[in-house]
């Protein structure tokens, strides 16, 4: 509820990305149309939902999430297909491009330190 900001990470299906939730763990946008900001709370909600179609960020005046980027080769109307809502879509969505070889190359080896660095075991002291 108080982080500056939120970022959240999923694969996008009908099931994850429903209309109306059954329970929330966080705030969010609440009821939308600026009910967050009517609150206490001082953080400024999720800011982007990054699925494996694409990105959404809150509609500036309802807080719905919107389409706002598709990776590239991704349609609208997959991305539609992916949720249990009629999404809306930005009036402009950016097309994110493919990330380079050096990219892939750095996140992979990151991946591998940090999968390594799980395997050594935990010494506590004496």
């Amino acid at each position: 509820a108080h982080a500056r900001q939120t970022f959240v990470m999923l694969k996008a299906t009908p099931r994850s990305l429903v209309a109306q939730l059954d329970f929330r763990t966080s705030g969010g946008f609440l009821e939308g149309n600026g009910a967050r900001a009517r609150t206490s709370m001082r953080g400024t909600g999720p800011q982007s939902v990054i699925t494996d179609f694409g990105v959404l960020q809150p509609h500036p005046a309802s807080d719905e999430l919107q389409l706002a980027a598709l990776f590239d080769g991704t349609t609208v109307d997959q991305a539609r297909a992916a949720t249990g809502w009629p999404l809306k879509v930005a009036a402009t969505v950016e097309t994110i491009a493919p990330p380079t070889k050096v990219e892939l190359e750095t996140l992979r080896a990151l991946h591998a330190r940090t999968r390594e660095a799980h395997r050594r075991p935990v010494r506590l002291p004496a």
